[in-house]
Parts: C-alpha cells; structure tokens; sequence
C-alpha cells in the first residue's frame, strides 16, 4: 500500500491528467457544436469505464515492471559485492605486509636521515597483481585513494631499494671513459648522452630518496587509514550479503572454527 501511495505522490500530475482528459474530453464533445455533438450518457460511461480499465490495468503494469527492475539491480548490485570481497582482502594483505616494512624503515629512520641522498634499504616486492582490480569497487573515493596509494608505494619499494653508490661508480666509470676520448671518437657522442641521460637519473633518484624519506610518516598514515576503511567496507558488505540470502547458510563457517590454541 505504500508504495502504491509514493507512486500515487510521484506521478500525480500525470495521474491528474490521465483522469481528467476523459471527462474534459465528454463535456466539450456533448456541446451543440454540429457534427462534433456525439454519443449519450451511456455510452460515455462505457467509455470511461474501459478507459479507466485501460489506464488502470497500465498502472498495474508499470508498478510491476518497475519492481523488477528494481529487483535485478538489487540483485545485480548484491553479486558485484561478492565480487569485491577477494578484491578487499588481496589488497588488505598487500597493504599490511606494506605497513610493516614501512614501519621497519620508520625504526631506522635517524641513521637513513643521515645518508638521505644515498640510503639504500630493501622492500619485499608486493604483489601487483592483487590491485589489479580495484576499478571494480563501488566506492569511488576508497577507489581513487587506492589506485593513488598503489603508485606511491610502487615507487616508494623502487627509490628505497636503488643503490646510489653503485650508480654513482657507474657514472664515474663513464666519465673517466669519456675523459680519456676525443670528440671525434667513434662512440664520443653516443657516451656523452648517456652519461648525461645518467646524471639527470641520478639527481632525480637523489631528490625522490630524500622525498620519499620526508612523506614516509604520511605513508604509513595512509595506509592504516585504508586498512580501516577495507576492514569496515568488508564487515558490511558481509552483513548485507547475509540480510539478502547471498550466502548457502548450511555451508557458513564461523570465525571460531579458524581459532588456533597457541
């Protein structure tokens, strides 16, 4: 009944038309207008009442149709929130494992401060692949800070772990090579590039150590506040998979019965 009456508040200019074209329609036909002046009173309530019949039995249609649309993007938005689940805890477990090197990196941060040009410390590789499908996330705030937090770390583990003393001797080497060479040297010119395109790299790799050093807390930041925001995104999608029967509940485990004795 409720919905029949927000349907009622909704259309109800429409609804008024639809009523009020028929009668409108008989009175000014039952005017002496000639030819125009057709049909008596009982054949204007027959016509009303298919035509009330009519438009009801429309009405009808329309509710109904309009629930099942609802119904399947109900439904259709339920499975895609199955969907995402995996996403979720791919991407929760990248970000812990993250964390705690972060946090590793935080621990030994005066000594890396004092080389922050040159400090070199090694991050266990993520694995990539577990982000890959994040667009499919229906939250697209959550998605974008994912997507921007993916970046930063993929290139976070790429400047921690460079050794910039190792490309400095590589450079030096070159260097020392180009010095020993005249310009008119087969090869001058192709070396000089390279040692060029090479100490650009250098400073870039230079400045990224010491930023990436400087924005480390805010990382660490980050990455807790997206850990809370999958752990709450996944409790309730959970609770609205289980409200709408997603689940086989005969084959629901309980968390208890993961539980180890240690």
């Amino acid at each position: 009944m409720k919905k029949v009456f927000n349907v009622l508040i909704e259309y109800k200019w429409i609804i008024f038309l639809v009523i009020i074209f028929p009668i409108l329609l008989s009175q000014f036909i039952r005017l002496p207008l000639g030819h125009w002046t057709i049909g008596n009173e009982g054949s204007w309530v027959s016509f009303l009442g298919n035509y009330s019949g009519g438009v009801l039995g429309g009405i009808i249609a329309f509710l109904v149709a309009r629930d099942q649309i609802k119904k399947q993007q109900k439904q259709y938005l339920i499975e895609n929130l199955g969907k995402e689940l995996p996403i979720l805890t791919g991407v929760e477990l990248e970000c812990k494992k993250v964390l705690e090197q972060l946090k590793k990196v935080q621990q030994n941060y005066e000594v890396l401060w004092e080389n922050q040009s040159t400090y070199s410390f090694s991050l266990d590789a993520l694995i990539w692949s577990r982000w890959e499908k994040i667009h499919l996330i229906n939250d697209p705030v959550l998605q974008e800070e994912m997507i921007m937090h993916r970046e930063s770390l993929k290139r976070n583990i790429e400047v921690f772990g460079i050794d910039i003393n190792t490309l400095i001797e590589q450079l030096e080497q070159k260097r020392s090579q180009e010095r020993r060479m005249s310009q008119k040297d087969s090869g001058f010119i192709q070396l000089h590039r390279e040692i060029s395109k090479e100490s650009a790299y250098l400073e870039i790799i230079k400045k990224d150590k010491v930023h990436y050093l400087e924005e480390m807390p805010y990382c660490i930041e980050k990455t807790e506040k997206i850990l809370s925001k999958i752990s709450k995104r996944k409790s309730k999608i959970h609770e609205i998979l289980k409200k709408n029967d997603y689940y086989s509940k005969e084959l629901l485990s309980e968390p208890k019965e993961y539980e180890v004795d240690r």
